[in-house]
């Protein structure tokens, strides 16, 4: 909005974040220059306008010297999440300094806790017990912790052992680089923390437990190619799509990464168009293989998290934990193999928490969306993958209409696009309702 604001906008833009800077969140938070991005630096602009923005920002000679690339490579590499963040915070910080002179912005670090519908507007309650009014809200609230998995009882989960956010600081904190660690989940978020130990030196085992036991595949260069289907001829069962992406791997050389790549300007409509009995069934059945092929390792992680396989010092296993008994030396910790039926029993000093975010906002001990919900100014969304949500973001309140001026975007948008948690697809929101929130404002 600070972009496009002009100067005749009387525009007041309150932005209430716990942490001081800015765009980092769980993504970019990292201080550990081995977290790369998922997504090519060709493909990380923070402009929609400008798809080439990110890739010039890193051919800065300060910049450039951090992302071991040559400046030819560049569109092609993986930067660094946490240069990444610098990049969001720079790029914020000149939105503000060439804003319009009659805007207004206020940043207020603290959490929001409450929504009280106000005159025309709304009054938000911080946690420090002071208030903002506004017109217009965006909820703009990231990732979430996963939920507990099952197997782990509520005495372990109390414990010291257990560590249920995998992004907090405390997550690896006091753990000796002999301790053996078991990870909950086979996804990025795991191979996010394999990273971590890895370069803090850790000679432990890590034992990896997930259902399938399958690890995220690793980008290799695709040819693009055009999307496989459009928006006016939409599969209307999973099968039917399945089978329509399978066919046009075969037909491009078992090139799946390409033709995943060109589902992506039309993930969306297929979501759409898909009913919801079929989107249920896909929830259940191919969700998992959709995220190892669409979300996918960058090529030096997926070599380090082979080369610890290979060493022994990581194992994969498919399965489901049975028993967990804690004692004053550890977890230990019996698994059902998923193919093999047999239980593997080991002992860990900690177990963390990695299958990923969880949105279900029924199950979710949030304060300001238990406030939100009390007061009916949200609904779950019916796949129970965040909030329900109209067209462009707006919340739909518990007797079915759009909440006046109140809107999210990101990830609580699951239910509805599906596609809602990576730069390409945030920015285009970010755009669309900056231009329908100044619009309105007009």
């Amino acid at each position: 909005m600070l972009r496009q604001a002009s100067s005749a906008s009387r525009l007041r833009i309150k932005l209430i974040e716990r942490q001081e800077k800015l765009g980092r969140g769980v993504a970019y938070g990292t201080r550990e220059p081995r977290h790369l991005l998922n997504v090519r630096a060709i493909n990380m602009s923070g402009l929609p306008d400008d798809p080439e923005h990110f890739v010039r920002w890193l051919q800065r000679p300060e910049n450039l010297k951090r992302t071991s690339s040559a400046t030819a490579e560049l569109p092609e590499c993986y930067a660094p999440r946490a240069l990444y963040a610098e990049y969001i915070e720079q790029l914020f910080a000149g939105a503000k300094s060439s804003a319009a002179s009659p805007i207004v912005f206020e940043q207020f670090c603290d959490e929001a806790v409450a929504v009280v519908p106000y005159e025309r507007g709304y009054k938000i309650h911080l946690q420090d017990g002071a208030s903002v009014r506004v017109d217009k809200i965006v909820l703009a609230l990231g990732n979430f912790p996963p939920k507990d998995p099952p197997g782990i009882p509520e005495d372990v989960i109390a414990g010291t052992r257990y560590v249920r956010n995998p992004w907090s600081e405390q997550a690896l904190a006091g753990l000796s680089g002999d301790e053996a660690v078991l990870l909950i989940g086979a996804g990025l978020t795991m191979v996010d923390l394999a990273v971590a130990l890895h370069v803090r030196g850790h000679n432990g085992t890590i034992q990896v437990v997930s259902r399938r036991g399958r690890l995220p595949q690793v980008h290799q260069q695709a040819q693009p190619m055009k999307p496989i289907l459009s928006e006016d001829a939409v599969p209307l069962t999973v099968r039917s799509l399945l089978r329509r992406i399978r066919l046009a791997a075969r037909e491009n050389n078992n090139d799946w990464r390409s033709v995943v790549n060109s589902l992506r300007p039309v993930t969306t409509a297929l979501w759409k168009g898909l009913p919801l009995k079929e989107r249920r069934r896909f929830l259940r059945h191919a969700q998992t293989y959709w995220d190892l092929h669409r979300h996918r390792m960058a090529p030096e992680t997926a070599e380090l998290v082979s080369r610890l396989q290979s060493t022994g010092l990581m194992t994969v296993r498919a399965g489901r934990i049975v028993t967990c008994l804690e004692d004053k030396d550890g977890v230990e910790i019996s698994v059902r193999e998923r193919w093999t039926a047999r239980e593997v029993t080991f002992k860990v000093a900690r177990i963390i928490n990695c299958t990923g975010g969880s949105f279900d906002i029924r199950r979710m001990n949030h304060t300001l969306i238990g406030s939100l919900l009390d007061d009916g100014l949200v609904r779950p969304d019916e796949l129970g993958l965040g909030l329900d949500v109209a067209d462009g973001g707006r919340c739909i309140a518990l007797a079915g209409n759009p909440s006046p001026g109140l809107y999210t975007i990101g990830p609580l948008c699951k239910g509805a696009l599906w596609e809602t948690t990576a730069v390409p697809e945030i920015r285009e929101q970010a755009a669309v309702l900056a231009r329908h929130l100044l619009s309105e404002s007009a």
